[in-house]
């Protein structure tokens, strides 16, 4: 009898358990399918939005121990002004592809090259406009990408590309595959690609959060001397 109590109390707290651990199942997999229902309901993407050019809009300031100067996009995430789609009469324009050189890393927007060709041809009498498509760190068919997707909206009538040696290294594998695709399929990992297929929207909100990390990571600029400074302070009072 004692031992047909234990065995009924253990079958008892088994029992307990499994129910437990299905009501946690069915409450979490209730939670994700309304925060899935939520992100469908408020217009959230459920696929990742292809990164052609930089974010839009964008105004910070990027300082190092180099340089220090104001980074700012436009509305198409170029860094240029703000410019019509429509050319004026008489008006030619100039896209301009290329990588950090290009987009003019370390410098004022009016003291790149682009700006500098575009000052040229005012001062000869030209209506030119040279458009600045510059990508930092990018590869060819990056910023061919960009010109494709980006540029022929501006209706240009030439363009310049600009290459360095290692622009060709710096394009994404994904890139040779699909080039000039609209959208095109983003690699995923096994576990993702299943994520992706069950709630898809859940899983593109962390892709967009992970991709806004990883950039943010990549453009901190930092105050190198006040860095050092502070560094060196702090050994000497750990020293002493």
């Amino acid at each position: 009898m004692e031992r047909s109590g234990k065995q009924t109390h253990f079958s008892g707290r088994i029992l307990s358990i499994l129910q437990r651990m299905s009501l946690t199942v069915l409450s979490t997999r209730a939670v994700v399918i309304m925060t899935e229902s939520g992100l469908w309901l408020a217009g959230c993407p459920h696929e990742f939005p292809e990164v052609v050019a930089h974010p839009p809009n964008l105004i910070e300031q990027r300082k190092q121990l180099e340089f220090q100067y104001l980074f700012q996009t436009n509305s198409a995430g170029l860094r240029d002004n703000e410019i019509t789609l429509q050319k004026e009469a008489g008006e030619r324009r100039i896209f301009v592809a290329g990588d950090s050189f290009t987009e003019g890393t370390g410098v004022e927007a009016d003291e790149r090259f682009s700006n500098l060709l575009e000052q040229f041809f005012s001062e000869t009498g030209s209506q030119v406009r040279v458009i600045n498509g510059g990508l930092s760190g990018a590869g060819p068919l990056e910023y061919g990408n960009l010109f494709v997707k980006k540029g022929l909206s501006y209706q240009p009538d030439a363009l310049l590309v600009c290459f360095y040696p290692n622009d060709v290294s710096n394009t994404p594998k994904q890139l040779f595959r699909t080039p000039f695709v609209k959208n095109p399929p983003r690699p995923r990992s096994r576990f993702r690609r299943l994520l992706h297929r069950f709630w898809p929207r859940i899983n593109t909100q962390i892709e967009i959060l992970q991709d806004a990390r990883r950039r943010q990571a990549n453009t901190v600029t930092t105050d190198f001397i006040s860095t050092v400074s502070s560094e060196a302070r702090h050994g000497e009072l750990v020293k002493h």
